[in-house]
């Protein structure tokens, strides 16, 4: 998504499950500004962390794991429990059956190694999951309501603040991302804000419209 995120300067909690030293430790630079990070290096060990804590705000998987498992089994676990909070899929190689499944499960793929710029994007899209807790979920109806949005605007309204960049929202939608742009622009215009990050604020601070 182009527009800037919703920011805090609450810390956040991410689960990492890598058995690579060396990846962790790549994570571990990009992320120490902004986030704690709690390392599994077994699909056993990412499980019991998904047991024994679910406030993380968003979660990275590698595909392939030792033990009796993948991060494709992990990923299914996760939106077992919890069908919003950011999850990314790793993997040196490319293959277009993994990249479908982890999609549908609401995940993004990325290829090794993995860019600053991820992280970046990981961290506005954990960080609006979290301020997404004080949205109560008519905030959303009421607001479609008010703006008198169609269905497909108040469902990629709903998709956007969950974080999700415009296109993980057309995977989502299976519709192209030009129409997603075109959907959220038209959101804009009729709630009156130059940008869709605006319209998140106002629903994520209950904010009532002048």
């Amino acid at each position: 998504m182009t527009d800037e995120t919703v920011t805090s300067p609450e810390r956040l909690h991410f689960l990492i499950v890598e058995d690579d030293p060396g990846v962790v430790r790549s994570y571990e630079r990009q992320l120490q500004r902004d986030v704690e990070l709690r390392v599994a290096t077994t699909f056993e060990e990412g499980c019991a962390a998904l047991e024994q804590q679910r406030d993380f705000a968003a979660v990275m998987l590698d595909l392939y794991l030792p033990g009796q498992g993948n991060g494709l089994k992990l990923l299914e676990r996760v939106r077992g429990s919890n069908r919003d909070v950011p999850c990314v899929l790793v993997s040196a190689g490319y293959d277009p059956d993994v990249v479908n499944r982890a999609n549908a499960l609401g995940a993004e793929w990325l290829a090794k190694p993995l860019l600053g710029e991820n992280f970046t994007r990981l961290v506005e899209r954990a960080r609006l999951y979290r301020h997404q807790a004080v949205l109560v979920p008519c905030d959303v109806t009421t607001f479609s309501t008010r703006y008198n949005l169609t269905l497909s605007e108040t469902r990629v309204l709903e998709l956007a603040v969950r974080g999700m960049p415009y296109r993980e929202i057309a995977v989502c939608l299976n519709v192209a991302n030009q129409t997603v742009r075109r959907h959220a622009s038209k959101i804009r215009r009729k709630a009156g804000t130059r940008t869709l990050k605006q319209v998140l604020v106002r629903l994520l601070s209950n904010k009532k419209p002048s």
